[in-house]
């Protein structure tokens, strides 16, 4: 090992400490921060780099005469954030910029321009430090002047890497010719994969907003689906309206609470198995005779409080829209498609026992 090698190796043994301190430090604000920012993650990981990594690292050929100080070294403390999609990353990258210092000169966005004989799915590296401001603060004073290395990747970008660090080629041409072309193949369908993923998930937004915008204009005939059900259970315009005239009318028993996502697919696959196909479709049966379905939904909730031995009941306007449903049916139909409304077992023979009570009256035959 040579002088200068052997002088980094000591200044590591005796600043490890700090650096895992640095390590566990960096890890918690930038949990904290992204949590502010609302954003999450998959995963956050942090590392410290261990001896046996050091020395590997410092005695490289390709490092020899790099590194003439332990500053130098510029990932001895290493973090990566896993996010879902691309725009996650791209957000993350800007409020990493906006909260730390970065040594550009240092760091690297390398899925920007990917060389043609790289297949590698590479991520965005930022070289970070606290900012001068948090420095000043007597718990940050310790680490002025350390540098960390920050990995921002999707979670398709880390599966690639995690599974091609085990086959140890960089490039293609250090494959063997047999393998580049299927290396090639998958590096390309993971980023083909990782852009559909960022389409919808961006046309589902887009979708979500249309669909606000018809149901506040009474344009109902959408069809059924996952989104446009919450956005119409969430409406004011829509079900929701509905449900908070149940729980007003119930004087206090009937609790709303926000809509699970359980709740949202539960109420779907009962819609779907009752053969519902658009929203037009649902409200002209929920709002069909509203004054006495107000009145049976209120009698059903009271006999499961007392039942329960219960002050209140807790709902959402997902579980009230199935209920409503299943009470614009006639009785035979309705117990059919009882087992499936997915509502508490408990409650299913106080709804039962109502069932037919907000029917009008059949009209009499014409002689």
């Amino acid at each position: 090992m040579s002088d200068i090698n052997s002088q980094l190796t000591d200044a590591y043994h005796k600043q490890i400490d700090t650096y895992s301190a640095f390590t566990e430090s960096l890890h918690s604000v930038i949990r904290n921060i992204l949590k502010a920012k609302l954003i999450e993650p998959l995963a956050i990981e942090a590392r410290t780099k261990s001896f046996e990594s050091f020395d590997e690292k410092i005695a490289r050929e390709d490092k020899q005469g790099k590194y003439k100080t332990l500053s130098d070294i510029t990932d001895l403390s290493g973090l990566r954030v896993i996010a879902y999609l691309q725009d996650e990353c791209k957000e993350i990258t800007s409020v990493i910029r906006d909260n730390f210092d970065v040594d550009d000169k240092n760091s690297a966005d390398r899925g920007a321009d990917v060389d043609p004989d790289r297949f590698g799915y590479l991520s965005t590296h930022l070289i970070i430090s606290y900012t001068e401001n948090r420095i000043k603060l007597p718990e940050f004073s310790i680490f002025s002047g350390l540098k960390a290395e920050i990995q921002i990747r999707t979670l398709l970008q880390h599966s690639w890497a995690a599974i091609n660090w085990r086959t140890d080629y960089k490039s293609e041409v250090e494959a063997p010719k047999g393998l580049r072309r299927r290396l090639h193949r998958i590096s390309a369908f993971l980023e083909a994969v990782d852009d559909d993923f960022s389409f919808v998930i961006k046309e589902t937004a887009l979708l979500r907003e249309q669909y606000k915008k018809d149901i506040r204009e009474g344009n109902l005939n959408i069809s059924l689906n996952k989104t446009s059900l919450l956005e119409f259970l969430s409406s004011g315009e829509g079900a929701g309206e509905v449900a908070r005239k149940v729980g007003a009318f119930g004087g206090g028993k009937i609790v709303l609470k926000d809509i699970s996502d359980a709740s949202t697919s539960g109420s779907l696959k009962f819609f779907q198995t009752a053969n519902v196909s658009s929203l037009l479709d649902l409200k002209s049966k929920i709002i069909d005779h509203l004054d006495d379905k107000l009145i049976v939904t209120k009698k059903c909730f009271d006999d499961w409080i007392e039942s329960e031995n219960h002050s209140s009941i807790s709902t959402n306007s997902a579980d009230i829209t199935r209920i409503l449903y299943l009470l614009s049916l006639g009785p035979s139909e309705a117990k059919s498609l009882l087992p499936s409304l997915g509502l508490n077992q408990k409650f299913l023979p106080f709804i039962e026992k109502h069932l037919g009570e907000t029917n009008p009256p059949a009209s009499a035959p014409q002689q």
